[in-house]
């Protein structure tokens, strides 16, 4: 006959109950990494405007912002561009950037965490984003969980820049109809508030009254003067962005990059390195940028090297030296730097002790300069070598 175990006493009961316990916490605790592993974090990153395009957008807002519903306390809240802490805020400070001052404007706030059910946020905000304002962001968060144990989050966000098309262009200059339209609606209305007062004027006697009129015209008169001043300012750029905008499209064979605006001029990166000579020939830098509306770019300050060298790095290949033409030739009839447009003498050391790259005499026959990715020139034989050439366009 066979045999059947049967619990015969409550210790045998009790161990039974006990091996199935330990069975389903195995299982619990082998799914416990997975869905902490899936569990979301409670960090977020946005952009916006989601495209950056140069000369089209007029600003851009990171925003990282903190959920609470995994942190009890949250005690600081930071922002990051390519490893780089540009902005943070904390329980001890209030908001406060790093970089870019000038440009850059922060907000953010965090003391609403600790009563429950809001977010904690810091955001940065550029007017006129350029290529400095692109790479890998990242946020992270501390505080304290509800056990009261230190915990850290972070996400991040690439926020690259887009080339515009010939649709973006349209759609500013549309944007453009918009802003002269209501301009000139106002105009119109003041101009006719004026009228009004001057007919006004023509009908009383009181010369207390009459001046206090005469008054209010004059000052509408001034304001006119002053917004239709503002008007044609603003127009008057945005005609020569899209002009620029324009430009690049239209050549966009012979171009691969177009810089933001410099003490009222733009660069344009060549996107083939040239072959010849640069100063002479059909196909030379120099009857290239010519045929554009420019001129090889002429370098007179080390703010402008730095401008220039900062704009055509993000553009060379990789573990290149970077060189790129610009239009400066060494002329031994008197041993003079200048300009190949202008003919202006420049004197690089005047410029600064890390203009050169090397000693720029211009030793030799013909020499041209050319810029580095480090911020500063080099000279060598006037011969395309393949690299690439600026050119520089009056905006």
């Amino acid at each position: 006959m066979e045999h059947i175990w049967r619990p015969n006493s409550k210790l045998e009961m009790a161990l039974s109950r006990a091996a199935v316990c330990l069975a389903v916490a195995s299982v619990f605790l082998q799914a416990l990494p997975t869905a902490l592993s899936q569990q979301a974090s409670p960090i977020t990153l946005n952009q916006h405007p989601k495209e950056i395009k140069p000369t089209i957008t007029k600003s851009l807002t990171i925003t990282c912002a903190l959920v609470d519903y995994y942190i009890k306390t949250l005690t600081s809240l930071a922002i990051f561009r390519n490893s780089v802490e540009i902005a943070s805020v904390t329980v001890y400070s209030g908001p406060k950037g790093f970089v870019d001052k000038d440009t850059m404007t922060v907000a953010g706030n965090i003391s609403a965490i600790a009563s429950g059910g809001e977010a904690g946020y810091l955001s940065v905000t550029w007017q006129d984003p350029s290529e400095s304002q692109t790479g890998n962001f990242s946020c992270e968060g501390n505080g304290l969980s509800g056990s009261d144990h230190a915990v850290s989050y972070s996400t991040s966000l690439a926020v690259v820049m887009t080339a515009p098309n010939l649709s973006d262009v349209v759609d500013f200059i549309h944007q453009l109809d918009i802003i002269d339209r209501k301009y000139k609606e106002t105009i119109n209305a003041q101009a006719q508030t004026i009228k009004d007062l001057q007919n006004q004027v023509a009908q009383l006697s009181s010369k207390d009254t009459v001046k206090d009129l005469q008054n209010q015209i004059t000052q509408l008169t001034t304001d006119l003067a002053k917004k239709n001043s503002t008007l044609q300012t603003s127009i008057s750029g945005l005609e020569k962005r899209v002009s620029t905008l324009e430009i690049w499209i239209a050549r966009s064979t012979e171009f691969q990059a177009l810089s933001e605006p410099y003490n009222s001029h733009i660069y344009m990166l060549s996107r083939k390195g040239v072959a010849t000579n640069i100063d002479s020939g059909n196909d030379s830098a120099q009857n290239v940028c010519n045929s554009a509306g420019g001129y090889l770019a002429e370098i007179d300050s080390m703010a402008e090297l730095n401008f220039a060298s900062t704009f055509t790095r993000k553009y060379t290949a990789a573990g290149s030296t970077g060189y790129v033409w610009v239009g400066t030739k060494f002329y031994p009839s008197d041993g003079k730097w200048r300009h190949m447009t202008s003919g202006a003498e420049i004197g690089i050391p005047d410029l600064g002790p890390s203009a050169c790259q090397w000693d720029c005499d211009g030793a030799g026959s013909d020499k041209c300069l050319s810029i580095e990715n480090n911020n500063a020139f080099e000279d060598d034989v006037c011969f395309g070598s393949g690299r690439y050439f600026l050119c520089e366009i009056e905006h």
